[in-house]
């Protein structure tokens, strides 16, 4: 159904999940596809809604031309206030067709700090305003331009000028416009005097009547309900699920799975916040978008907060969410906070925590052995400025002594292997450059690369590139080594170029070897169905460290299960019976063990609050053949390789990938404990056979 001109909101139609932790697929839901249209066309109600988002710089004007546009007799303040976070201002406007249409203007707060929220409120299917004011000679048009290119995908955008001192300037929209096919025009204007004013309200009525979705039809009941949801907001903040529930019962819904469809379909749209897939969110809506993140903004505009860094506690949250909804919240609105990585808890410093955008930027002073270094790098073409934050809170846990940490910079640890990561103060043409020493560099080089990749997926246009050291004789051991695309390397293998050269040595050195010298090989993990997934549409740039590559010695003609019927009478096994189980067959080679060990963890029931006694109590009261197969596999594979699965596997089902690689051990001891429990240990396994993993 997608691509044909059917009145049902993409929203609805499709939703994109990721398959695997690297690979995401178009989800389609059929019965709520069909329960959408067929309701739309029974009892039709046109939405007729759009969204305005207005972004630019601090004090550009941009809360000015907000209230400019809801009433152009609005009178200026001499120092307007400025945006902390979000402020969302309702507006109707007529559509060209006569009818009255909803317009949420979105003024987005344009210092930095608020710039970690963008990701998650700058949307497709709008209209973007760029506020560019004279006296702000600093206006850096790319950087604006090419957020609302990478967030708002095709959504057309207007530059307004807004001059205060009633001089035109002049910008290079010719060779903007030949970049940015989003940019549709610009228009001056002086909000103090409304000159221009009339005519720019003209245009963006054009504009947001031409976006394709504002008349789109919707059930009556869905219209209704978001009706209910709007007056709602103007009494309270939050609404428990429950309560929301009960709402949709009593205006026409029947099925909880619709009314769940319903407020994604409004989360999508921005009138509310429902995170169906978080832990501690899930229960309420957040009624007011912009309620949520001023409240999370008190915390990070606090003026004690800035002045350490970013550091606070449990204290500072009870006096700053001290009014009735905040006060009691603050468990979610924490959460929140953690959800949209502005924050997270020092390890072993409960109610102790960091929002790593004030962190200091200087750089700390440590020491570091520069030989035999695993050096990598990411380069972007654009990198939105939340996505080193973002990268701090996933590896929060192996951070050097809870404190090696800066902006720009920080140094974690697994064991011996220690890794340095920086970033460039660049959005443009950027780096993230990654260089790791001591023992097992390859396992932590993986755990970096595979959140970095995860972070950079959750981006859709995001576009980077990962450069692969070179190993020659001159590079090797070098902290400026020749580097060569993953791209390339990718490239020359599938074409069966085994070799490449170095520009520095000039000696020709093995792809393979460049790659294995890296990455750590990956789980096969389902890759046949990956394989199908088109990656022209992933929106993500490949690495070495997908499960869609690395892959060794593949036999497409190894059975990989089969199923068999056995009789279960074990004690401890609690099945009497035949029951027809999942046979997995004893792997003949460490990689395709590594595949099992994916398989039979994908079985557990994991996510990002799951703690490592969970973790065992599950393994160790797995039934018997799961843990003889589990067990086998690990002896298959070897223990560098078993841990590496492991930690992939865990963090794939929802662990943070530093917590997941540390939790090999908790496995073993699960597996051995619940053998040894049946007494199905096999001879000889009575101590851990694996050795002590060295983190």
């Amino acid at each position: 159904m997608s691509g044909n001109p059917l009145p049902i909101p993409p929203e609805i139609l499709h939703r994109r999940e990721w398959h695997t932790e690297t690979m995401w697929r178009d989800h389609y839901e059929s019965q709520k596809i069909l329960d959408f249209y067929f309701n739309s066309q029974r009892d039709p109600k046109p939405l007729y809604e759009a969204k305005l988002l207005i972004i630019g710089e601090g004090e550009a004007g941009k809360t000015s031309l907000a209230k400019k546009l809801k009433d152009e007799a609005y009178e200026l303040e001499l120092k307007e206030k400025s945006t902390e976070g979000i402020d969302v201002l309702p507006w109707e406007v007529p559509h060209l067709d006569g009818t009255p249409m909803r317009v949420n203007i979105w003024d987005f707060g344009g210092q930095e700090i608020y710039h970690a929220t963008h990701q998650f409120f700058l949307t497709k299917r709008s209209l973007y305003l760029l506020v560019a004011e004279d006296r702000k000679e600093h206006t850096d048009f790319y950087y604006w331009l090419k957020v609302a290119e990478t967030f708002g995908e095709n959504s057309p955008l207007l530059i307004i000028k807004n001059e205060k001192r009633g001089d035109p300037f002049n910008i290079d929209e010719r060779a903007l416009r030949g970049e940015f096919a989003n940019l549709k025009d610009s228009f001056s204007t002086n909000l103090s005097t409304n000159r221009g004013l009339d005519t720019l309200r003209s245009e963006i009525q054009k504009y947001l009547s031409s976006l394709d979705h504002v008349r789109e039809n919707v059930p009556s009941h869905w219209a209704d309900i978001r009706a209910v949801l709007e007056n709602y907001s103007q009494s309270r903040n939050i609404l428990e699920l429950r309560d929301y529930f009960d709402l949709c019962r009593q205006n026409g819904f029947s099925d909880e799975k619709e009314m769940l469809a319903a407020s994604q379909f409004l989360h999508d749209l921005g009138i509310c916040l429902h995170f169906q897939k978080v832990r501690f969110l899930k229960k309420i809506l957040i009624l007011k978008p912009e309620w949520a993140t001023g409240t999370l903004y008190k915390v990070l505009d606090n003026p004690d907060v800035k002045a350490d860094f970013g550091r606070f506690n449990d204290d500072t949250l009870e006096q700053l969410w001290d009014e009735d909804d905040e006060s009691q919240m603050r468990d979610e609105l924490l959460q929140l906070m953690k959800e949209f990585a502005l924050c997270y808890e020092i390890p072993g410093c409960k109610g102790r925590y960091i929002a790593p955008q004030l962190l200091e930027k200087e750089r700390l002073d440590y020491p570091w052995d520069d030989s035999e270094n695993l050096i990598l790098s990411y380069h972007y073409t654009f990198k939105p400025k939340a996505i080193f934050p973002q990268l701090i809170v996933a590896l929060h846990e192996q951070i050097e002594q809870n404190c090696r940490v800066w902006k720009h910079g920080m140094v974690i640890t697994n064991g011996s292997a220690r890794a340095e990561i920086i970033e460039d103060d660049l959005y443009r043409n950027a780096e993230i450059k990654i260089r790791v020493s001591g023992s097992n560099k390859r396992q932590l080089l993986t755990i970096v690369g595979h959140e970095l990749d995860k972070i950079n997926r959750s981006y859709d246009r995001l576009t980077t590139e990962v450069l692969i050291p070179c190993n020659c004789s001159q590079c090797k051991g070098s902290q400026n080594p020749h580097t060569y695309t993953w791209a390339n390397l990718n490239r020359r293998q599938a074409n069966g170029i085994a070799t490449v050269q170095c520009d520095i040595s000039y000696e020709d050195v093995n792809v393979r070897r460049l790659i294995d010298d890296i990455a750590e090989p990956q789980p096969r993990d389902d890759l046949d169905k990956m394989e199908k997934v088109d990656p022209r549409q992933s929106g993500a740039t490949a690495s070495p460290f997908s499960p869609t590559i690395n892959i060794y010695n593949r036999n497409d003609n190894q059975p990989m299960t089969t199923n068999i019927t056995q009789n279960h009478h074990g004690s401890g096994d609690n099945v009497a019976g035949d029951k027809t189980v999942n046979n997995y067959q004893a792997p003949q080679t460490p990689e395709a063990a590594q595949q099992i060990i994916q398989e039979l963890l994908k079985q557990l029931k994991i996510d990002e609050q799951t703690t490592a006694a969970k973790l065992q109590t599950q393994v160790t009261f797995k039934d018997l053949e799961w843990q003889q197969t589990l067990w086998a596999a690990f002896k298959n594979a070897g223990p560098e390789l078993a841990k590496s699965a492991v930690g992939i596997a865990l963090a794939s089902a929802g662990l943070p990938g530093a917590i997941a690689a540390a939790a090999f051990n908790v496995v073993v001891e699960g597996v051995r404990g619940g053998l040894e429990n049946r007494g199905a240990l096999p001879p000889g396994d009575d101590e851990n056979p694996f050795g002590e993993p060295s983190f």
